[in-house]
């Protein structure tokens, strides 16, 4: 730093502040109400850079530049022999801050010539300075929401038609297009309803605000909102919007007085560069409207002069030189804007995220650990760095998000769903060969002329368009093995993508109905013939016998999904039509011809249904527990009561027991594919069979670590990664014996892990039981305590009224009459003590049975021991009362 520092003739400036690091930069640069103070920047010529764009300080106009054709020559700014190289000159100036007109400003406006980051906190310190009280804190949460009410209105959707007077709609004009500036030009895709807003209070004098079109009856749609009277300011609320213009004008004048509400100073004062036109609060206007006033623009005089080398000459001169004249006449503005250098490590580490990018969210991009790995290394001795670190304008996460969108735009210029996918399969199509393609197959059809079965799960699409979308993605290697593999598992998840599903391998579809079904198992059908030279066959449609089991899907494990089970279906129907099936005869009923067989009855032969996801389904059905113990006795080989158990489910399962055997029989193909009895599958593949798909759903769980509810093409990328990781694994396996654990991969390791899984999931479900055993035991033991003590009182008192009654002399009627009324309070005590333990004896039989062990530990029994009370009457006084006391 330099002080009176000559830079030509004519100008002198008061400081020079060289910066020689070409990463330097600074967000408050000095300046000097009468002396320029120039600052000398080095650049890199590979990147150049605005140091201008660091300053946290907005420019623009008055503002101008050099000609293209002008040679502006600066002594600061010279080439290795000393001699001054031609530059570019422009001037721009401060353009202050926009505050309320309001506004409360701090002393002497916050003119200043040199700020930090510390005048920044000492302002907003100044600002927030304030004595809070509850009255205060209801008041601010009111006028929020009378501020919230008027500017969102009603806000359902348009469909009555408002009729107002000349002087109304005059009114209503003014308010809409306060709103319109407000909006800063966005409008609602949707009508919105124009009505009125009114307070009200209900016929239980609850108070409640509501549009002027809503009705309890008719039109429901419409605002209705109560107010908690010990939450609001109801006073306030009713004066406001009744038009109370007294009653209003004492409570705000009040909370001036506090600080606060329309008539208070306001503390609003934002940037130059802020997209906000209006301050946040409410203030009243001139003619007593609640508004939000437009804010003012605070001028500044301070000017600034850049001067760059012209291109050819920066590298002989790598610097911008920049001067600073007159003090800003308004407060410290706040470090909001991210210099280019930070934004441009940004989008380095945008990069470094790759394919997480497409589903990137600030709050994903905060806990990414490429960002925490870096952040780790930037700041060693911070504990838990944030991007605030870097920055602090990174800590507003809208901020943040505005870059993640750019850096989208730039990968992705498609977008990253629909058109973006298409953009992809395309460069795929044009510069890979087919050995590493992904993505197969993109169809988009028009659903709206298409057939419909009452088995559709649509309701369950969030795409209610009339387009059914499909994307087949497998590789070459993966049709191969599938046409190879003897058993296979499909699976829907709904979580991977947002309005779309995956299915099978790889498979996303936007509607779950069985015409996407059928075309994508059709799709794959022909994928897996262009890699491998040969359909899929299926053992009921290509086997030459029973016995035949070579080269064949055996059999094909699935969920109870409608739209999956009769599209896969209507695909073998569809396959069993064709040559060379048209002539050949069903290997289970011979008199039949298999171009003669209906999509369900396919099913029998091939599909078995997931016994996992069935048992999960009939745990939440609201049924007894001896009725879900018959629902799960037909998952099975044989059943030799079958119709007594199904008609059994119906008569003791009430309403919820009918519907879910009429749900499993209106299917056509649930029964049949979790009992082998009612299927035409043979035995010893139902045996050698999967009775679940935990396989694949093991996969969905994989691959949802990488995040669910994604895009369409981020979830592409992220299963085109997943599933080649996964085929290489197997072929590291195959080729050179490396698993992907220690483990040996012995089918024993398998059926252990499930047994003690199985006894662990009964362990957590006992030891919840005992729990409450042990629970229930001690209040029973004492309250039995209780009882005890309160009979011997009882009887006591009982004696003691006896002696008083047969004493002589007699004992007073004073003495007689206490001693009765203490012997009716220990009858009352015995009697209530007496229902406690009644009530806890019949909650004990109702309670899950445990583990066998008593609350005390001893292992005695598995089966309850239900509290038994006994009530006895002796002839001679039956008043009294004897109990016995089991444990639960």
């Amino acid at each position: 730093m330099h002080e009176n520092y000559q830079i030509n003739a004519k100008t002198t400036l008061s400081r020079f502040y060289i910066f020689d690091n070409p990463n330097a930069y600074i967000e408050y640069p000095e300046s000097h109400p009468h002396f320029p103070i120039g600052y000398l920047f080095r650049q890199d010529p590979d990147n150049w850079l605005d140091p201008t764009e660091d300053f946290t300080y907005s420019l623009g106009h008055p503002r101008g530049q050099s000609a293209e054709w002008e040679d502006i020559t600066i002594g600061a700014l010279c080439n290795g022999n000393g001699d001054m190289v031609p530059c570019y000159e422009r001037h721009e100036a401060c353009q202050g801050l926009k505050i309320c007109p309001l506004a409360k400003l701090p002393p002497n406006n916050g003119r200043h010539t040199s700020a930090t980051r510390q005048d920044v906190t000492a302002r907003l310190t100044l600002e927030q300075d304030v004595i809070h009280s509850p009255a205060r804190d209801v008041f601010e949460r009111t006028s929020a929401l009378i501020t919230g009410l008027r500017r969102r209105g009603c806000h359902s959707e348009e469909f009555e038609m408002v009729h107002r007077s000349e002087a109304e709609q005059a009114a209503f004009d003014a308010v809409q297009q306060h709103h319109a500036e407000l909006q800063r030009g966005w409008v609602d895709a949707v009508s919105r309803c124009k009505g009125q807003l009114y307070f009200n209070y209900d016929s239980q004098d609850r108070p409640f605000i509501h549009c002027e079109f809503y009705h309890g009856v008719d039109s429901r749609a419409h605002l209705v909102t109560y107010i908690d009277p010990g939450h609001f300011d109801v006073d306030y609320l009713e004066a406001v919007f009744w038009g109370d213009k007294e009653e209003a004008d004492a409570i705000e004048e009040w909370a001036r007085v506090e600080g606060c509400g329309p008539k208070a100073l306001c503390t609003t004062i934002k940037n130059t560069t802020s997209r906000r036109t209006h301050c946040p609060s409410d203030h009243r206007t001139a003619d007593g409207r609640l508004e939000q006033p437009l804010l003012e623009h605070l001028t500044c005089q301070t000017r600034f002069r850049v001067y760059e080398p012209k291109e050819d000459y920066r590298k002989q001169c790598p610097y911008i030189f920049i001067t600073v004249v007159g003090e800003h006449t308004h407060p410290v503005p706040l470090p909001t804007k991210t210099p280019p250098r930070v934004r441009a490590l940004l989008f380095d580490l945008f990069a470094q995220i790759g394919i997480s990018l497409a589903d990137l969210t600030p709050r994903r991009f905060l806990r990414h650990p490429v960002v925490t790995a870096f952040l780790r290394k930037a700041f060693p001795k911070s504990i838990s760095p944030t991007p605030a670190d870097i920055h602090p304008s990174l800590a507003n996460r809208a901020h943040l998000g505005m870059y993640i969108r750019q850096a989208k735009r730039d990968v992705y210029p498609h977008g990253s769903d629909w058109d973006g996918l298409l953009y992809r399969y395309k460069f795929q199509v044009e510069n890979y060969p087919v050995e590493a393609q992904y993505i197969r197959r993109i169809i988009d059809l028009d659903a709206s002329g298409m057939e419909l079965h009452p088995d559709d799960n649509d309701h369950r699409a969030t795409d209610k368009s009339d387009r059914i979308r499909i994307i087949v993605c497998m590789t070459p290697d993966g049709s191969r093995r599938l046409a190879a593999a003897p058993y296979i598992q499909m699976d829907v998840s709904h979580k991977r993508i947002k309005g779309y599903y995956i299915v099978f391998a790889r498979v996303y579809i936007n509607r779950e109905n069985a015409v996407a079904h059928q075309r994508y198992f059709e799709e794959i059908d022909q994928i897996v013939l262009q890699d491998t030279g040969q359909r899929i066959r299926w053992r009921h449609l290509d086997a030459t016998s029973l016995d035949d089991y070579s080269g064949c899907v055996l059999q094909a494990t699935g969920d109870q999904g409608g739209g999956q089970g009769k599209g896969f279906g209507l695909f073998l129907q569809a396959r069993a039509q064709t040559e060379p099936y048209q002539n050949k005869y069903d290997l289970h009923e011979p008199h039949r011809l298999l171009s003669s067989l209906g999509p369900y009855e396919h099913l029998w032969r091939i599909h078995r249904v997931c016994s996992i996801h069935m048992r999960r389904n009939i745990q939440v059905i609201a049924v007894p527990e001896h009725v879900r113990n018959m629902m799960r006795s037909l998952i099975c080989v044989r059943h030799d009561s079958w119709n007594e158990t199904i008609q059994a489910i119906r008569d003791e399962g009430g309403r919820a027991g009918q519907d879910w055997v009429a749900n499993k029989i209106d299917s056509k193909f649930a029964f049949e594919g979790v009992c082998w009895q009612k299927s035409f599958i043979p035995l010893d593949i139902w045996k050698a069979g999967d009775r679940d798909d935990n396989m694949i759903e093991e996969s969905h769980m994989d691959i949802n670590q990488d995040g669910r509810y994604n895009s369409l093409l981020g979830a592409v990328e992220k299963g085109e990664r997943f599933d080649i990781m996964k085929l290489k694994s197997i072929e590291m396996i195959e080729t050179l014996g490396i698993r992907p654990s220690y483990a040996s991969g012995h089918l024993w390791e398998n059926m252990a892990r499930r047994v003690i899984r199985q006894n662990l999931k009964r362990g957590r479900k006992f030891r919840g039981a005992d729990e409450q055993i042990a629970v229930h035991n001690q209040r029973i033991t004492q309250t039995e305590q209780k009882y005890r003590n309160m009979d011997e009182r009882y009887r006591d008192q009982r004696r003691k009224l006896e002696a008083l009654e047969h004493r002589i002399p007699p004992a007073t009627d004073n003495q007689l009459s206490g001693t009765r009324k203490t012997v009716d309070t220990a009858y009352k005590s015995l009697r209530t003590l007496w229902s406690t333990l009644e009530d806890l004896s019949h909650r004990a039989t109702l309670m899950d049975k445990g583990s066998g062990r008593d609350s005390d530990g001893p292992c005695r029994t598995r089966q309850h021991r239900a509290s038994s009370v006994r009530m006895e009457v002796g002839k001679a006084d039956e008043d009294d009362f004897d109990f016995e006391i089991g444990v639960v």
